[in-house]
């Protein structure tokens, strides 16, 4: 009977357990989507300033010229993906390489299907560990 009791107790403490996990996973899922529409509503608001306050960083960072080049959306050496992508926009594909303690990833912008029907691509850009080292024209 003591043994049964045990038994009976154990299963109901792990369920209480379980369920009070449960229940605070999914009120903190629901704050972070409360904070996260926050924030986008935030965003939509600041949208035009951030643009702008992103280019003068840029400049204050890198220097005028710098600053022109992203605006023309050129590509500089030692440019940082992120500044490449606001540049270019997003990567339609990549590849990466894993080197020893460096990654290296060919980013492929511009994609195309040609008379063959083949996906194609403008523009090619190697980056290592996040850093802009070449890219060439592909058409």
């Amino acid at each position: 009977m003591l043994n049964f009791w045990f038994i009976y107790n154990s299963i109901a403490i792990l369920l209480i357990i379980y369920l009070v996990t449960n229940v605070v996973i999914r009120i903190i899922k629901f704050i972070k989507i409360k904070n996260l529409k926050k924030m986008l509503d935030y965003c939509t608001d600041v949208d035009i300033n951030l643009e702008l306050d992103l280019y003068e960083l840029v400049e204050k960072y890198y220097g005028i010229e710098r600053a022109e080049q992203l605006k023309n959306k050129d590509i500089w050496y030692r440019m940082p993906i992120e500044l490449l992508r606001m540049a270019k926009g997003h990567e339609d594909t990549n590849k990466k390489e894993v080197n020893g303690r460096s990654i290296i990833e060919r980013l492929y912008f511009g994609k195309f299907i040609n008379r063959l029907g083949n996906e194609k691509y403008s523009l090619e850009v190697k980056v290592k560990d996040g850093i802009v080292i070449g890219w060439k024209e592909l058409i």
